[in-house]
């Protein structure tokens, strides 16, 4: 395989990779956030 291709082939998988962190990452900052809420309202 060229060097071009497998170059394109890795920074194609870690762009896929670092976005699905985030995806995870947010819903974990999202899940956080509404537990927070309830816990908070239950409180109060």
């Amino acid at each position: 395989m060229p060097a071009e291709a497998v170059h394109r082939a890795t920074s194609l998988i870690t762009a896929g990779i670092s976005a699905a962190g985030f995806a995870l990452g947010g819903t974990l900052a999202l899940l956080s956030a509404a537990t927070q809420l309830r816990l908070r309202r239950q409180v109060g």
